[in-house]
This record gives C-alpha cells, structure tokens and sequence, in this order.
C-alpha cells in the first residue's frame, strides 16, 4: 500500500514479503495486490511486481471549508489503464469516499467534508469510474469510525468520521442512499462486468445533441448490451442541460428520448443510460433514459425496478409479456404502441415529471415493472435468501457465491438480513419511524416477522405485499 518500486532495495523488500506470503505452507493462494499512491506505474512489472495493479485516487482534494468548489473529474483513467496495464482487470483499491478534517481551530468538522463528497460528487465521479471500464472499486473511508487518540492517522482528531457514507455514529446518510443505488445497478447487471470501452466524448463518439454533455460507451462484446454513461463536459457546472442521444441498440439505431422532450442533467449528477440491457431470466429492454435501480427474478418472474429524478421526465422503451394482474392505472405515466424506430411488439413507457412514490407500471403472471422517484428508491433493501439446503454454509447469503436468490423490502431506516423458513419471510432490521413495509417476494409467502414479531398486512398472494411497522 502507498510503498515505492524505487529504489532498488524497496522492490527487493516487496520480493522477500511475496516469498514469505507464497510459501506454500502460508496457505494464502488470493492474489497480491498494490495500491498506487497516484499514477506512478509501481509494481506493474520487474522486482517485486505484484499480481494485479491498482490505483489510489482522491481527485476531489481535502478541502472541507469550501465544499461546493470541485475539482474536475480525472479524464485520463481509462488511457492511463491501457497504457500501463491493459491485460489485467482495472483496479481502485483506494478511491475517494470522504475527506479527513484536519487538527486546528479553522477545521469546519465533518459536516461539510460529507458535502465536499456527497451524493452529487458520488453520481459524477464513481461514475466516472465506471466510465473508464473499471471493475474493481473500493471506497475510502465508507465507514470512518473513531480514531481513538490519533492512533491509527495523527493527522486527525479523535473523530475519523471522514464524511463518509456511514458517519462515526453509524448513522445512515444521503450518501449511502446514493452507493445503495449504484451498488443495486452494478449487483443487478451482469453484463456490465464484461464491457468493452467503445469510445467517448473526446475521442470522436457523436452521441450527445448538447456538447456540454459528455458521454462514454461501454458495450458487452457477447450480448452486446450498450451502457451510456452522461455527465456534463464541464464536470464542475451546477447548470441544467438537456438533451437527446444517438444510441446503438443490438438490433437499431435511435437518438432518444423518442416520446419525452430531452434528457436532463440537473447540476451535478451523472446518468447511465442502458440500451439491448437483460433483465431476469427472459426479458430485455430496448433502451431505458430511467436508472436502474434493481433487475432480477423473484419467484420465476422478471423484475425491474426503475427511478429518476421526480423534476424530470424519464422513458423505457420493452416488451411487456404475460397475463396483466388487476392493478391501479398509473397517473403521470403514458403507455404508447407502435412507436417509429421500435419494433413489433415494444411498448414506450413515458414518466412524466412528477412522479412521486412507488408506481407499479406492469404486474403480470411474467413480469413486474416497477418505477420511482430516486428519493423512494432508495428506501427498498435487496436482502438476500439462502437456498433452502445451505444450512451451514459460511457463504450462504453472499450474492453469487451462495445464493442469487432476494427480496424487496422498501421502508425501514435499515434492513439487516431476510431469511424464508416456509411460508414465513423473517426480517431483521432498525427503523427510525413507523413506516409502510412493501414487500416484494415469493407468492408462497403469508406472514411476515419483523425481529421476531409478527407483521399485520394484506398478504393476498401477489407477490406485492403492503403492511404497517
């Protein structure tokens, strides 16, 4: 971590520590790894390289007295990946997730370190991660904690809250809303962990109307499901754009939105348009102006849960199957058929702005379509169900090492762990407040336990199921 290849004698340390960490009777067969305190090529090759290479990055500085002034994103990470390691995965063992607030009578306190780095920088520059094909990311500090007389960091007080998503208290924060989304789009998208980068705003791509929007294309070579990562050319504008995108499908070539007026970008927030994206085990989705929030099966059906901004309007363009359930007619959301550029059979789903709440946009025998404000969306928990014969298995409710299988939860402060014993889904979790508990799991379900007591509700079978904590 932060160690040099020079001089000489720090890489012959580095290959007496890989000695002792590789004997076989170590028992450690994981991969080393290296933590580059900056783009200084360290460890990549000759003495005491390690397995795979990394980056550490804090482009956003430390400066916590004056938390709404930004710096620019890091444009280089993508060229700088192939440059000096292209044949490995890209890495970020450190990236920027706070700011440390330093000893002295002018340090602000974490508050505005939590602003310096807060939600919007995490839309803009976690994104621009991904925009560089990223694929391994870790975040630095997410939970900061207490630095119990300066121990562990001098550099700092008592406090090491580091503004991060989780503060020292443990309290939640906007901040974690904002990772709990993306975190939900990168566990839910398979097919983006296999992308090719395409190419970019400033390396010729024409895909923004607005040049003050810039766009990077990732696509997965085998599915060739298009991912359109937006954010402003001026990553540091506080402006409102709009406008329209030339999109390659795996089957056409739109510019989108085709129903609503433009896409938007409200300031600083980037967006992830997906094109030809799959969702549960048979559907998939033309194109999608609307976020991802999760995709999935839950009890053989197809899910997809979609959110934006409640100031914008947003559209998905599919193909909706199976036998429609009884429902309430979503207001504020148009449905129109036989649209010029799709195809037989594909359905534009319009969110006009406004929307606010959970809306169910299609409930059939096949599929579930859900939408959302950002706001609501982040008030859902995606616990994971072990399968019924993992008892004992450390890894039974780690997602795609012991089980793929969920649940939707939406309104506790927090969800802990969800666990299916029969026709009982037990929930274990922390609430602030009372809230409405909307439930979205097996059909097989008829109670519910919340900490070991029981949940009154209306558990009709359907999948969707309402209830009062």
């Amino acid at each position: 971590n932060e160690y040099s290849q020079n001089p000489i004698t720090n890489a012959e340390y580095f290959v007496d520590l890989e000695a002792v960490y590789k004997d076989p009777s170590s028992g450690i067969v994981v991969p080393l790894t290296y933590n580059d305190p900056g783009q200084g090529r360290n460890f990549i090759n000759g003495t005491g390289a390690v397995d795979l290479y990394g980056l550490d990055s804090y482009p956003q500085g430390f400066d916590c007295s004056n938390p709404t002034v930004w710096h620019p994103v890091t444009t280089n990470y993508h060229q700088y990946h192939a440059d000096v390691n292209p044949s490995q995965p890209w890495y970020f063992p450190e990236f920027q997730g706070g700011s440390f607030d330093a000893w002295g009578p002018t340090a602000p306190g974490y508050a505005p370190c939590r602003v310096l780095t807060g939600p919007d920088f995490q839309s803009v520059f976690n994104m621009q991660l991904w925009a560089s094909n990223a694929k391994l990311i870790n975040y630095y500090m997410f939970f900061g904690g207490t630095s119990w007389g300066g121990l562990p960091f001098p550099g700092v007080y008592t406090s090491y809250d580091y503004g991060a998503s989780l503060m020292e208290s443990r309290e939640l924060t906007t901040k974690y809303d904002e990772i709990k989304r993306q975190g939900l789009f990168l566990r839910s998208s398979p097919e983006f962990y296999k992308t090719d980068w395409i190419a970019d705003s400033s390396t010729g791509l024409a895909a923004s109307t607005n040049p003050d929007a810039f766009v990077t294309f990732l696509r997965n070579p085998d599915t060739q499901a298009g991912f359109y990562i937006v954010r402003q050319t001026d990553s540091t504008s506080t402006a409102n754009i709009t406008f329209k995108l030339n999109v390659t499908t795996a089957s056409t070539s739109l510019q989108i939105p085709l129903a609503t007026s433009s896409i938007a970008l409200s300031g600083r927030e980037s967006k992830m348009i997906v094109t030809s994206y799959a969702f549960g085990q048979s559907s998939r989705l033309v194109y999608s102006t609307a976020q991802v929030f999760f995709s999935g099966t839950i009890d053989g059906r197809d899910i997809l849960f979609l959110h934006g901004a409640n100031t914008q309007a947003h559209e998905v363009a599919l193909t909706l199957t199976g036998s429609l359930n009884p429902r309430d007619e979503p207001s504020q959301v148009v449905f129109t058929q036989n649209v010029a550029g799709l195809g037989p059979g594909e359905t534009l789903v319009s969110f006009l702005d406004g929307v606010e709440g959970l809306v169910t946009i299609w409930d059939s025998d096949t599929q579930l379509v859900l939408f959302a404000d950002s706001e609501t969306a982040a008030t859902f928990w995606a616990p994971t169900t072990a399968l019924p014969d993992s008892a004992g298995d450390p890894l039974a409710n780690y997602w795609s090492l012991g089980t793929n299988d969920t649940v939707l939860v939406g309104g506790p402060y927090l969800v802990r762990n969800a666990s299916i014993q029969g026709t009982t889904l037990a929930l274990r979790g922390d609430l602030k407040n009372d809230v409405t508990l909307t439930v979205i799991a097996p059909r097989n379900i008829s109670s519910i336990t919340w900490n070991g007591v029981s949940v009154s509700g209306d558990f009709s079978g359907t999948q969707d199921t309402n209830a009062s904590l």
